[in-house]
């Protein structure tokens, strides 16, 4: 399963990224950073950018 989220990435010095999960669990996050027209991706744990909702 593949879910869309959009987080600030605030750790990252940048004021919003997208980030794509990959694999049920949301073990992987890839971060798209877009910067006066360059594209830079970064894979980082899904961990680190997702909380689950508590309700």
């Amino acid at each position: 399963m593949n879910r869309s989220f959009f987080v600030y990435g605030e750790r990252y010095g940048f004021g919003g990224v997208r980030v794509a999960i990959s694999g049920s669990d949301g073990s992987q996050a890839r971060v798209r950073l877009r910067n006066e027209g360059t594209i830079r991706d970064l894979w980082v744990p899904g961990s680190d950018l997702i909380q689950e909702d508590p309700e």
